[in-house]
Order: structure tokens, then C-alpha cells, then sequence
């Protein structure tokens, strides 16, 4: 296997290879969790897998291993005699922002944002947050030493989290290691790779690290390492069989949420490092759903399951992101037991219209049929159009064309329809297509389809170490805003001037040249408030929340006629305020850069 990608050009922290043996591939789906371990000098990967035991939350009683942790979570609501929550696709919302506490009075403190989960339930995003701390606590190797994963969570802020509960405990073991071996493992972690979508924002990375630092899995931030999807899916090639050198590939993952794509030309010397460009729709499983039950479901005249509620909402173009109507829509079916089922019913269609021509559905003694026509020419046809366009703009960036594609890679169970494949093979002529197929059963002989490819790929990095964005590991957007704010005083600075004063901090400012330009220029990092497309998510209280109007009302920085940059010296005061708020409680701050691990 080829030694692909071990050189950086910036200084690291070095440790020594006794160390940083294994490490830890998490593939965070919004359906599932997934993941695997690589012992680095022997480059073999372990798939972990996971066995539910009974509790009180339990919906079964006779639980096989999986390979992959089903994304759900209580919650348990401490100021309310109720039943709990059942929290799932909640993933996108650590997307929105930092969640963090303020002071209102002497009463105490409020959670910032509120979530408006359903029509009558908000939730704190913290308890999101908290949510994926659960589900990553089942790989805590103490709780594992102890022979079980968890059901509940430990908290710095228990007093002012909502409660977030896992429905069952679990036991957990790796393909191929025996208890002891798995066990040395988890506890001698390097490190841990998490996958991401391809433009996650800041929030989207800080949040995931504090949900891997609440539970226990490493000590330290720089142990945390955030790779795209789409990449992943190319070191999970890399591994299992090295293309040709010059050849370009593609990947396309089709997740819950979004369909990330990714075009990689591979050099001539395997070792170095190849051109990869990302791109991504937001439109995923999800999404489909929901065009399921709009389009096939509540619209078609005649149908039963026009008694639900619904129809009175502006319904999102079939195909399209929409993402405003696709998160009211998705509000609503929170809303009622209703919608619920609507979501139900349209799971089965996905399902079944996959091996069957029609399906018959009973609701109250009538019947009605859906068929795999009508699902591909009302929902899967516009999709395949909308992902045809994003596919042109990306390969337009690329600078090549569709002929050009050597192979393609496509990973996630949107990607296995019949429609999607006839226009895979017609858009790529001259490339070998490698798909998941939901009719070929697991080999269990087999290790590698004992998790997700993107857990694999996440999990041998440090044997492609190179692919990894470096930069953006040790200056996060927000440490770049803070040092910023450090370095001005009431004097103009040229751009030249910034970057001496940063470097003479000991910052590279050539691997970060455009982000830091992007804030100087006026523009928020991406997260550090919600957008105003996410803002529907916001309960009205935390849309209008004064922190968030606070950092709108004006420029942060400006320049003069010649091109000076200048500080707004009340915005700052209040911009240090808020990103003082959001690290308050947290595992990390933004004082230093984060170290690089290096892998010589």
C-alpha cells in the first residue's frame, strides 16, 4: 500500500510512535453511528461493533450486534411528568451555532439557542450537543473496560442541560481483537478521526469536539481530527485498492441530509499529494422523505392521507434544497402523532419501492397504491436533475469533463435507485462505477462490510495524512476573529501589516490567507450566529436573542480609500463578549492554535 501523503510544511508536535498507535474512525451518520480502528504501524483496521442490552427504554427484547449505533436519543424532560422524546435526524442542528448559557437575572441562566423542535416542544441545542456525547460515550474505554457502553451522559453544566438518554446500554468489541486487545486499544488512542459535510460550518466542528471531550474518549483538542465525507470515501479506496496514478475519480456520498461530491486527480507518484475539489447539495435522505409524503402521499387527489394536517404549508420543489420550507415541513411532522406516521409510511416506501413495482397502503379500511413510476417521476427524477446541475459546476471547477471520470464511488442508500444508477452510468462513460446495493446481503466474511466505508477512510488518515486541511485544524475561523481583535488597536493596518503582526503570534498566515482577508472584508465566520435561512429552527425568543441582533447591527471591520483596514472599537467590545460567552463553559478556547500530530 502506498506510504500516501506523510509530509506537512508547517511545525508539529512530535510524538513519539509508542504513542500514537491506534486510532479511531467515527463515521457520525444522521441515521447511525459507525466506526473502526487503525493500529498504524501494522495499517490493519478493526471494525467495532455494538450490542444493546435491555433497559427500561428498550422497544426489543432479543438485540443482534451492529456495526452500526442507530442515532436515537431520549429526552427526558426533568420539570415535566411526561413521556420522553424520542430525538432523531438531529445532526444538521449543530450546524447552527455555539450553544452557551446567559445570565437573564437573579433567577438564574437561560439557554441560547432554544429549538423549535416541534410546534409544541423547544429544546435547548445544547441538549443536541448532548445528545451526540451520549452516543459517543459508548466508546469511552472505561465505560468499555467495564464491559458496557452507556446510557446517560456526564456534564460540566448537568444543572442547566436538559437530560439526553440512550434507550438501551451496549456491549462493545472490534472485529478481530479479542476483549483485552480492544480494550488496550481505546485507552491508548492517538487520536480520533470525525467525519464532516463538505462546508460544515466552525460551529459544526467545535460542537462535534465538545461532544468527543464530554465523553471521555481523548484529553485534548488537537487529538480531534475533522475530515470531509467525501474524502473519507477516497482513502477508503486508497486502502482497499489503490487506483491508477493520473486517473481522476469521483466520489458521491448520499447522506440523510446532504450529497456530498468530491473530484480527486491522482499524480503521477501515489506519494504525493493528489488535487481534490469538494462540493455539496443539501438535499439527502431526508429530504426525499419528505418529498415522498408531499408529492405521493398528501398531494395526488383521492388519497387517504389528505386527512392530515399539512396541506395548508407551502411545500418544497421536489429535488430542491428549500431549506426554509423543508424545515418548517419537517417542524410540523414533529408536531403530531400524524406526521409521525406520515415519516413512518414514507420509510417503508423507500424501502420497499426499491425491490417492488407498486406498493398497497392501508389507512382506516382504505387502501392506496404507490408505485416505483410515480415515485421516480415526482421525486427521484427532479433530484437526479438538480444533483446532474451540481455536478456540471463541479466538474466545471474541476476543469474536466464527465468523460474524464475514471471511476466513481458512490456511497449511502439514496445512491442505490435504478434512476440513479441509469444516469450514473450515462453521465460517466468511461468510468467504473462501484455503488452500494441494498440486494447484495452482508458477506460476514468479509471485514470490510462490517461498517461504512466512510468510517474506514476516517480511521486510516494517518497512513494519508496529507489529505487532511491543516490549517483549518490549527485556526479554527473563530481563533482567527479572536486574534484579530487582538491585534488591532485604534490605528489603521494595512493588510501587510496584519499579517506581520499575526506571524510575530506565530501564525502561518499564508495557510489562511483568505479566511482572514474574509473577516476583514466584513464577513461573520459561518456559525458564529445562526444564518437566516437556519433561523426557522430558532423558537422567536432566540431569533430575536440580542447577542445574535447585536453582532448584525454593524461592520466589525472596515477599510478607508487606501485599502486600510480599521477596528470598530464598540463592535469589538461586543464581539469579545460573545466569543468570551461561548468558550465559557467549554473544553476549548480560542488562546492558542491547535498542534498537528505528526506522522514521520
Amino acid at each position: 500500500m502506498p506510504d500516501f501523503g506523510m509530509e506537512t510544511d508547517i511545525s508539529v508536535l512530535q510524538l513519539s510512535r509508542g504513542q500514537t498507535q491506534w486510532y479511531l474512525g467515527v463515521d457520525l451518520g444522521t441515521t447511525g453511528l459507525s466506526a473502526a480502528l487503525l493500529h498504524r504501524e501494522t495499517h490493519k483496521v478493526y471494525p467495532i461493533y455494538w450490542q444493546a442490552e435491555q433497559t427500561e427504554l428498550s422497544e426489543v427484547e432479543d438485540f443482534p450486534f451492529t456495526f452500526r449505533l442507530r442515532c436515537q436519543v431520549y429526552y427526558l424532560d426533568s420539570q415535566e411528568e411526561a413521556t420522553p422524546t424520542r430525538l432523531q435526524h438531529f445532526k444538521p442542528l449543530l450546524n447552527l451555532a455555539i450553544p452557551y448559557h446567559q445570565s437573564v437575572d437573579v433567577s438564574g441562566l437561560t439557554g441560547v439557542p432554544m429549538i423549535q423542535w416541534s410546534q409544541q416542544q423547544s429544546i435547548f441545542l445544547g441538549g443536541f450537543r448532548e445528545a451526540w456525547t451520549a452516543l459517543l460515550s459508548t466508546l469511552n474505554p472505561s465505560r468499555v473496560l467495564q464491559g458496557r457502553g452507556t446510557s446517560g451522559i456526564r456534564s460540566r453544566n448537568r444543572e442547566t442541560l436538559p437530560l439526553m438518554a440512550l434507550p438501551n446500554t451496549y456491549r462493545l468489541g472490534a472485529v478481530g481483537l479479542d476483549g483485552s486487545e480492544f480494550q488496550q486499544a481505546l485507552m491508548a488512542l492517538g487520536g480520533i478521526i470525525l467525519g464532516c459535510p463538505v462546508g460544515a460550518t466552525e460551529a459544526y466542528r467545535f460542537n462535534l469536539r465538545e461532544a468527543v471531550l464530554a465523553a471521555e474518549i481523548v484529553k485534548h483538542p488537537e487529538q480531534i481530527f475533522i475530515l470531509e465525507d467525501a474524502i473519507a470515501t477516497l482513502l477508503y479506496q486508497f486502502y482497499l485498492n489503490p487506483p491508477e496514478p493520473n486517473s481522476t475519480i469521483l466520489m458521491i456520498n448520499m447522506g440523510a441530509t446532504t450529497t456530498e461530491m468530491a473530484v480527486a486527480t491522482l499524480p503521477q507518484n501515489l506519494t504525493a499529494t493528489p488535487q481534490v475539489v469538494c462540493h455539496n447539495l443539501v438535499y439527502g435522505g431526508d429530504a426525499l422523505t419528505q418529498d415522498i409524503i408531499t408529492q405521493l402521499l398528501i398531494q395526488p387527489e383521492g388519497s387517504p392521507f389528505q386527512q392530515f394536517e399539512i396541506s395548508d404549508l407551502e411545500f418544497p420543489q421536489p429535488g430542491q434544497p428549500d431549506l426554509e420550507k423543508r424545515y418548517r415541513l419537517q417542524q410540523l411532522l414533529h408536531s403530531s402523532e400524524g406526521g409521525l406516521k406520515l415519516l413512518e409510511i414514507a420509510e417503508i416506501l423507500k424501502s420497499q419501492l426499491q425491490h417492488s413495482d407498486r406498493y398497497i397502503l392501508t389507512l382506516n379500511g382504505d387502501s392506496w397504491e404507490v408505485s416505483q413510476r410515480d415515485l421516480e417521476q415526482k421525486v427521484l427524477i427532479p433530484f437526479v436533475q438538480q444533483l446532474n446541475r451540481e455536478l456540471n459546476h463541479l466538474l466545471s471547477l474541476k476543469g474536466i469533463s464527465s468523460v474524464g471520470i475514471n471511476q466513481a464511488i458512490c456511497t449511502g442508500g439514496n445512491g442505490t435507485w435504478p434512476t440513479f444508477s441509469r444516469w450514473l452510468r450515462q453521465k460517466l462513460p468511461n468510468a467504473l462505477i462501484t455503488q452500494d446495493s441494498p440486494r447484495e446481503p452482508e458477506n460476514q466474511d468479509n471485514n470490510y462490510s462490517h461498517c461504512s466505508r466512510l468510517a474506514w477512510g476516517l480511521a486510516v488518515l494517518p497512513l494519508y495524512f496529507q489529505v487532511l486541511d491543516v490549517s483549518r485544524h490549527q485556526y479554527s475561523d473563530y481563533f482567527l476573529l479572536a486574534e484579530l481583535l487582538r491585534v488591532f488597536q485604534e490605528q489603521p493596518l494595512s493588510l501587510a501589516e496584519v499579517n506581520q503582526l499575526l506571524e510575530s503570534r506565530g501564525i502561518n498566515t499564508r495557510s489562511c490567507q483568505d479566511r482572514i482577508v474574509a473577516i476583514l472584508k466584513g464577513k461573520l465566520p459561518p456559525g458564529l450566529i445562526p444564518s437566516t435561512s437556519e433561523a426557522i429552527w430558532l423558537t422567536q425568543e432566540s431569533q430575536e436573542n440580542p447577542d445574535y441582533q447585536g453582532l448584525l447591527e454593524g461592520a466589525l471591520f472596515y477599510q478607508d480609500v487606501d485599502h486600510n483596514y480599521f477596528l470598530s472599537l464598540d463592535r469589538a467590545d461586543i464581539t469579545r463578549q460573545y466569543l468570551s460567552q461561548l468558550t465559557r463553559n467549554s473544553h476549548q478556547t480560542w488562546e492558542e492554535p491547535q498542534s498537528v500530530i505528526s506522522y514521520h
